[in-house]
């Protein structure tokens, strides 16, 4: 059986604030929301992969650890000056600004409102 990468879920602190970056600012569309023993869950689409937001009660959750770790997601988009936009707008934090890569895509690195790295990039026409 092949393995399939499904869901990337990301624990966060406050789901409202991830929402309106996931959903507002990088357009996936939501899934479902619901609450479930005092955890606020959002479940958003992403291709065939689903981007599940939880936000742990405040008994639960964890600021203990740095959520960069390494990960870094990333997410194709059709108009990457558009998204550029709406980041300056939202004042989220860049880590890389737009640039070309040698491999034929556009890229700006960003964090997320919880220090999930993204890379969000969009293919160009040339290879340089």
């Amino acid at each position: 059986m092949d393995s399939i990468l499904s869901q990337l879920i990301l624990d966060v602190f406050d789901i409202s604030r991830s929402l309106t970056f996931y959903h507002e600012v990088l357009g996936l569309p939501v899934v479902d929301r619901q609450s479930l023993d005092g955890h606020e869950l959002a479940t958003l689409a992403a291709g065939p992969v689903e981007v599940l937001l939880v936000q742990q009660p405040e008994a639960e959750a964890r600021t203990d650890y740095d959520r960069s770790g390494g990960l870094v997601m990333s997410l194709r988009v059709p108009n990457l000056a558009q998204l550029c936009d709406a980041v300056d707008r939202a004042q989220i934090p860049v880590i890389c600004p737009a640039e070309d890569a040698p491999i034929g895509n556009r890229s700006v690195l960003i964090n997320d409102p919880d220090g999930y790295a993204l890379l969000v990039f969009e293919k160009t026409e040339t290879v340089h």
